[in-house]
């Protein structure tokens, strides 16, 4: 695999890039103006690979909702009886 570093389009295979974080000094102070990463400066994932999150999400429905509260009040009442359910048995912790 290759990467490509900063803007001189400098291409790293892997064991480059091992070889350098490797040699690298962790006590290295950072500099003052060191600026931190953010997605919006650099796009190193593809947006099919990370897509943007909905804006809108539909609201639950009233059946959904009751669903999902129904399974998580039978799972923490197994859990206070003392029994497991890891495993989709019904055992004795």
């Amino acid at each position: 695999m290759t990467h490509v570093v900063g803007e001189t389009d400098a291409v790293l295979t892997d064991a480059e890039l091992e070889e350098l974080a490797l040699a690298a000094d962790p006590e290295t102070p950072v500099a003052a103006d060191a600026l931190p990463w953010l997605p919006e400066r650099e796009q190193s994932l593809p947006t099919s690979y990370l897509p943007q999150p909905s804006i809108r999400s539909r609201p639950a429905s009233r059946a959904r909702t009751i669903t999902a509260l129904v399974v998580i009040a039978a799972f923490l009442a197994i859990t206070a009886l003392g029994f497991c359910a890891t495993y989709g048995q019904l055992l004795p912790a």
